[in-house]
Order: structure tokens, then C-alpha cells, then sequence
């Protein structure tokens, strides 16, 4: 790639300053069939998006996140490409207006996800298992929907983004 840029830089500055008028220009062609492409053509790529959630506790176990609840909540992330995603690693984030609490700040584990997987990350504590932990104000409007993002990462340094939306009851 370099090598063709070089070259038609070459080629143009010879041309424009006149210093190349007996040069013969070869012909060329651009292929877009690149050999390393060949190589990486029957790869395996993992490809992480968020899956879903359940919500494993909130303060009147009625399995519905309302005004001023604790909500212990399993996130699931998939991986939708044909490749093994290994390493997992998802940050959580939110907008704290009417979150007053969010927990973990840092990555939750969710280990190998191979394709077509579905994994749920956990986070142990308080005998529950959940994946993220937070706190729903008490003043915060009925019906109003809240993103959570998700940035995500592999052992091999893949990145993903996605995002996902709560309602408040």
C-alpha cells in the first residue's frame, strides 16, 4: 500500500516539474484483491453486541425497576461473528442524573464467548450474581427511558460499543 503511494507521488511530481519528460511510465493496475486480503479472507472474526437482560433483584421483587429501587440486573452480550471472542471484558456506563449509585466502574469478566455464544457477565457480592448494580432516584419521572453504553474489549484488543435503554415504572 505504501509502496503504490510512493510510487504515484513519485510520478506525479516527475510529471508536474518537467524532470521526467524521456521517463516511460510502466502501465499499472490497482487490484483490490490484495494477497494479505487472500489470507484473511476465511479468518474467523468475533463480533461482540449486546444480547439482553434480566433483572435479578429490585427492593419489591416484582422484577420491574421503579423510583428509588436497587436493581441487581444479569447483562448478556452475544457474539454474532464466526469467530471465538476470547477474553471478554465489558465497561458499563450511565448517566448519572437519576442514577445516584452504578456499580461496577470497572470491566466485568465475561471470559470466552465462541460464535454464536451467549454469555452473561457476573459480578458476585451481597449472595447475588449480577453484572451490574445500581440505584434508581426517587424523583425520577415515570416512564422516562435510561441508556446504559457498553464498551467492550477482547484479549486480542477488539473493540465493540453498543448501548442499551431501561424504563423506570
Amino acid at each position: 500500500m505504501y509502496r503504490i503511494k510512493f510510487t504515484l507521488l513519485f510520478l506525479l511530481l516527475c510529471l508536474l516539474s518537467g524532470a521526467c519528460s524521456d521517463f516511460e511510465i510502466p502501465p499499472f493496475t490497482l487490484d483490490r484483491n490484495n494477497p494479505r486480503d487472500e489470507n484473511n479472507s476465511n479468518r474467523s472474526i468475533p463480533r461482540i453486541d449486546y444480547a439482553g437482560y434480566d433483572i435479578v433483584s429490585d427492593n419489591n421483587n416484582d422484577g420491574i425497576i421503579n423510583k428509588g429501587e436497587t436493581i441487581y440486573m444479569k447483562v448478556a452480550l452475544a457474539n454474532n461473528g464466526t469467530g471465538t471472542a476470547n477474553a471478554v471484558k465489558a465497561t458499563f456506563t450511565i448517566e448519572k442524573f437519576y442514577i445516584p449509585e452504578f456499580l461496577p466502574a470497572s470491566p466485568v469478566e465475561y471470559g470466552d464467548i465462541p460464535a454464536g455464544g451467549t454469555r452473561y457477565g457476573i459480578v458476585s457480592g451481597q449472595d447475588k450474581e449480577y453484572t451490574i448494580k445500581f440505584t434508581v432516584s426517587a424523583y425520577i419521572p415515570t416512564g422516562i427511558y435510561i441508556p446504559i453504553s457498553i464498551n467492550t474489549i477482547d484479549g486480542n484488543k477488539n473493540t465493540w460499543t453498543g448501548s442499551f435503554y431501561i424504563t423506570v415504572f
